[in-house]
């Protein structure tokens, strides 16, 4: 079920619909913070520039957790068939 939730990014208040209101204020928030460590506060406005730099990091970020899994899964895939060579037949 989708739900629509107010958020505030950047000193600017958005509404976003997604399916879990917790996992939209986590993810706000994330950015938010982002764009403040980034771009400094809200005062000094949004560039496209600064909106760029963010969602690169935001991407570059899932990524990173995307391959620890890729990387993590090709570990258990390998020890569940060195696992499974030590059974008898």
């Amino acid at each position: 079920m989708s739900v629509e939730r107010e958020v505030k990014i950047y000193g600017q208040v958005y509404r976003v619909r997604g399916d879990n209101p917790e996992r939209i204020g986590r993810v706000a928030a994330h950015v938010d913070k982002m764009m403040t460590d980034l771009l400094g506060g809200p005062g000094r406005g949004l560039s496209t520039k600064g909106a760029v730099l963010t969602a690169l990091n935001v991407a570059e970020e899932g990524q990173a957790y995307r391959d620890e899994v890729d990387q993590l899964l090709h570990n258990v895939r390998q020890r569940m068939e060195e696992l499974l060579g030590l059974l008898p037949e």
